[in-house]
């Protein structure tokens, strides 16, 4: 194909390279790789898996860094001896950079590794780093920084080094390395790092990681959107950060996950009342361990009419659970005994062993519960565990002097409903 008379790859714009073995056990692919980014002049982003064939062949490096309208580069496995190369690439252009470091090196300081990058680079994603000195190195445009399994940080580094951001993803290694006194020692050192006004962020639009990193980082600015998905919540301690970290950033839009029972639901309201004048909306995920029957309804119910203080003016709540371990037995049995010839049970046959059923769990009265107790409430969508899901519109009920609500149902696939949602949001 790199022989043949209509060179296809000099219209290419987007190149993914994935060795399934590593390029050590294919080095004949080096000369190949080598003239086809020689070819591909138009092209504009490039994924490179593996940095080893960088050290395998040096043409390839040669041609790699004569790619002038190269503008996102994803790069994996990056080693120490890669540097050298970074700092050799002639790519005026070049605007996004992700960059996954080698677990078998030393854990690198991230911030002065692209620094002839820092007056085009816009967007930085960054894994198995550590943030230890800036280098003397600013990243003015960068608006977007993440950064996944940090070992070490300092605040005032960050905002040294990135002044203009906006989106912060951020996870470390907190967790698995540290006993809860340290990570509150982290926590204070945070906040005493960015005790100078010019060592903290105005504001920030978006910070999505744990609530433990959040907590940890004490950051002394105001955050849009806290994006704590992926990571339950399950503890008293939890809920512990959870009330200090929303206390440090006062978000307006919060998604959290809540592990029950070991979640106190009861505690909600009183950890999101430090961003009380502030939060208008709110995204639960309430995972219920083992068979959902035994929390009552009302513990739901409960929390609505605490979050009522709130001045929420969209709430999304998903409710899922897991079967029992009697449930989980009967439903390997079912597939150990099923022969190729047979049918699988029904999709409600499986709900009726797995939890309860859908008819059990009644997401329009929980909607209807939730508008009962708030004044302030536009938008409301319950979903559960089978994907369905129950959306509203929140309106006043007709009359002068009527103080009801009701509710009309909407359509995700209808159109304009993701318009009226984020409305909802901001519509003061």
């Amino acid at each position: 194909m790199l022989g043949g008379r209509h060179d296809a790859f000099r219209h290419l714009t987007n190149l993914v390279l994935r060795p399934r073995n590593g390029w050590s056990d294919q080095p004949q692919y080096g000369p190949l790789l080598a003239t086809l980014l020689a070819r591909a002049t138009e092209l504009r982003h490039l994924t490179l898996d593996d940095c080893e064939i960088l050290e395998l062949n040096q043409r390839v490096c040669r041609t790699l860094v004569k790619m002038p309208k190269l503008v996102s580069l994803d790069v994996g496995n990056v080693v120490v001896e890669s540097f050298k190369h970074f700092k050799s690439l002639g790519v005026p252009a070049l605007t996004e950079i992700e960059a996954s470091f080698s677990y078998e090196d030393d854990i690198i300081d991230a911030i002065p590794v692209f620094k002839l990058f820092k007056d085009t680079l816009r967007s930085l994603d960054l894994s198995i780093v550590t943030i230890d000195t800036t280098g003397g190195v600013r990243y003015p445009h960068v608006h977007t920084l993440s950064i996944d399994m940090c070992s070490g940080y300092s605040p005032s580094l960050l905002v040294e080094a990135f002044p203009s951001l906006q989106h912060l993803q951020f996870q470390t290694t907190l967790e698995e390395m540290r006993t809860d006194d340290e990570i509150d020692d982290t926590r204070w050192d945070s906040i005493r790092d960015q005790a100078p006004r010019y060592a903290r962020w105005p504001s920030l639009r978006t910070f999505h990681g744990s609530i433990l990193d959040l907590y940890a980082l004490g950051l002394r600015c105001e955050v849009d959107h806290v994006g704590a998905a992926g990571d339950f919540l399950c503890s008293e301690k939890d809920a512990e950060r959870l009330r200090a970290a929303v206390g440090d950033v006062r978000p307006r839009s919060l998604c959290l996950w809540l592990q029950m029972p070991e979640f106190d639901l009861s505690a909600l309201s009183a950890c999101l009342a430090p961003a009380r004048e502030r939060l208008t909306e709110l995204q639960l995920r309430l995972h219920f361990g083992g068979d959902m029957h035994k929390y009552p309804i009302s513990q739901i119910n409960d929390m609505l009419k605490e979050l009522s203080i709130h001045n929420l003016r969209v709430l999304e709540i998903n409710i899922t659970w897991e079967a029992s371990r009697e449930q989980r037995a009967r439903r390997m049995s079912r597939m150990l005994v099923l022969d190729e010839g047979d049918t699988p049970l029904k999709e409600s046959e499986d709900e009726a062993e797995d939890g309860p059923t859908p008819a059990k769990l009644d997401l329009e009265a929980i909607a209807y519960r939730a508008v009962k107790h708030s004044e302030t409430l536009r938008f409301i969508s319950i979903s559960d565990r089978w994907v369905r899901r129950a959306t509203f519109e929140v309106r006043d009920k007709e009359g002068p002097k009527s103080k009801r609500k009701a509710l009309l149902q909407l359509s995700e696939r209808s159109a304009g409903w993701e318009e009226f949602y984020r409305s909802a949001i901001h519509t003061a």
